[in-house]
């Protein structure tokens, strides 16, 4: 695995054409990956240029209107748009008067039911609400939105680790994105060997992740013993995420400039000796999965979402999910399964890549729940091959070093992890978090399920964890 640190270029605007420098990079071909708003109201955008191979950040020195005049140019800034500030005509009214406070907590959890007065009734699922009447889904309107970086602010990253460590929970992508930016921000060359450590565990984690979401699947499907030999498979993934870790999760090897110190050689035996019988096993589900059928009122209802195919044919967009709803920013096995291959680990080049690998990207004329089922299946394969090129070549040296100091204070930070990119913006003033905020699959992808509009309550149980991969 290379060993080059590829830091990103940031650009503060002072004077000159806002619209002409936007349109200038819309034209080169950048994607916009992230953009967020500090408390003074300053506004960022991140991109990713493919030419360099690098990410390009542009910082607003006050005021608002970048992200807004992004969206001219580049479509996923409508999403951020509504993240950041809000849908126009937004109902969150209405989640503020009738859930209050206990909306906000389930904003990153569970499901829930509310029955209100007038016998209407609200499910909130995956940061979403969904109203209720008769049985079918009146509208879905999204939660107030939560972010860690409102419990960072102020703390200092070196003597109060555990502190951002307990902020951002049991999250993998989450804390490595956080870690990839602090480390931006301070000027640090991770060692190759704690790359590779990392890199294991977030394709153990995806193979569990992705593995658990066919299992459901399979049960929608009615295929409840295929879902059993599912879960059963990915409890033996987690098994060897737990050696490699050293127990505690995948999150308790992570420390800011590497890795935890794991016995190399008992664990890379172990997880080699276990990778047959996994990769045999897997061969195995894999054929049972390619006789997916998955029921026709499921496909019916995510047929709205829209292709990229259709896309570039012009095709006219159906639902609220596609129409102006920045469906462009959506990431992850949802957006591959509708055609665009858009993957971080692609556009990592220190990744440690097997030969022939690129992000998987569904075409044909199936259904979305089968594209869906063949990405997340194809990616598990995958992972099984990347976790073989790290195990057979596994790089040498440190896991560990102490973080250097020769950054800027500001760093970006990006995975892929099993719903998507997650990335992380961060600024540092002596020592202390002055501004952190984070990019989360599940927040970018939650406005597909604005196709479940008009479905019934029960379809829309069983289709919306498998939109969101909750």
């Amino acid at each position: 695995m290379a060993e080059g640190v590829f830091r990103g270029v940031w650009v503060t605007e002072a004077g000159g054409e806002r619209e002409a420098r936007l349109r200038f990079l819309a034209e080169r071909g950048l994607r916009l990956l992230m953009a967020d708003v500090d408390a003074a109201g300053r506004e960022a955008l991140h991109f990713f240029d493919p030419r360099e191979g690098k990410t390009l950040h542009l910082l607003s020195p006050e005021g608002g209107g970048l992200v807004e005049a992004a969206s001219r140019f580049f479509p996923s800034a409508t999403r951020w748009m509504e993240l950041l500030y809000g849908p126009e005509g937004s109902r969150r009214d209405l989640l503020v008067e009738r859930q209050g406070t206990r909306a906000e907590a389930k904003t990153h959890g569970g499901g829930g039911v509310e029955r209100a007065a007038n016998g209407e009734v609200l499910y909130s699922e995956g940061g979403l609400l969904l109203e209720v009447s008769g049985g079918r889904v009146l509208r879905v309107t999204e939660c107030l939105r939560q972010a860690p970086c409102l419990s960072l602010r102020g703390v200092r990253v070196g003597k109060e680790a555990e502190k951002v460590r307990g902020s951002l929970g049991s999250d993998l992508p989450l804390l490595l994105s956080f870690l990839l930016a602090l480390e931006d921000a301070r000027g640090y060359a991770v060692p190759a060997s704690a790359r590779a450590v990392r890199a294991a565990l977030l394709e153990l984690l995806r193979m569990r992740s992705h593995c658990s979401w066919l299992s459901r699947a399979a049960e929608l499907c009615g295929r409840f013993r295929l879902s059993r030999r599912l879960r059963r498979w990915g409890e033996g993934v987690a098994e060897l995420e737990d050696s490699l870790s050293g127990g505690g999760g995948g999150t308790a090897a992570l420390v800011p400039g590497g890795a935890r110190h794991v016995e190399r050689g008992p664990v890379a035996r172990e997880i080699w000796n276990y990778m047959e019988v996994i990769a045999r096993e897997w061969e195995e589900l894999s054929r049972s999965l390619s006789a997916f059928s998955p029921p026709r009122w499921a496909e019916g209802r995510l047929a709205v979402l829209p292709r990229e195919e259709g896309r570039r044919r012009g095709k006219e967009l159906e639902c609220r999910a596609a129409r102006g709803e920045g469906w462009e920013a959506w990431v992850g096995p949802l957006a591959r399964a509708l055609g665009a291959a858009r993957d971080a680990r692609a556009e990592d080049q220190a990744f440690p890549r097997p030969p022939g690998w690129s992000p998987r990207a569904a075409a044909g004329r199936k259904g979305t729940l089968r594209r869906m089922v063949e990405v997340m299946a194809g990616e598990v394969a995958d992972s099984l091959a990347i976790l073989e090129a790290l195990l057979r070549e596994p790089p040498e040296g440190p896991r560990e070093a102490p973080l250097g100091r020769r950054g800027s204070g500001r760093g970006f930070g990006r995975c892929e992890g099993p719903g998507g990119e997650t990335c992380c913006h961060l600024a540092l003033d002596r020592g202390r978090i002055e501004h952190a905020a984070f990019s989360l699959p599940v927040e970018l992808n939650r406005s597909a399920a604005f196709c479940l509009e008009g479905a019934w309550l029960d379809e829309a149980e069983e289709l919306l964890p498998l939109l969101l991969m909750v």
